[in-house]
């Protein structure tokens, strides 16, 4: 959040953390909602990714979990996402 409040401003970054919030509860209700993605390793097999809510270039990666899900990163859209996966 304090990257986020340093770049667009506090408000900003306030509204974000409450829309990742509610991202999160709303795919742990509904894990299977979001988009299957192909990434290697296959250590990433089942992670699926979901845009914030209101954030539409932030993306949530994540595993459907019994009970909910597990979340692995929230990043831009913008960035190298294949490449923030590999292996070293």
């Amino acid at each position: 959040m304090d990257y986020l409040a340093l770049q667009v401003g506090t408000d900003v970054a306030e509204r974000f953390v409450l829309a990742l919030k509610a991202t999160l509860v709303w795919l742990a209700e509904d894990p299977w909602i979001g988009r299957r993605c192909r990434l290697r390793p296959s250590v990433l097999s089942g992670v699926r990714q979901w845009h914030v809510h209101g954030f539409d270039s932030h993306l949530v990666f994540y595993r459907p979990r019994s009970g909910g899900i597990e979340g692995l990163r929230v990043l831009h859209g913008a960035r190298d996402l294949p490449g923030l996966f590999e292996e070293p």
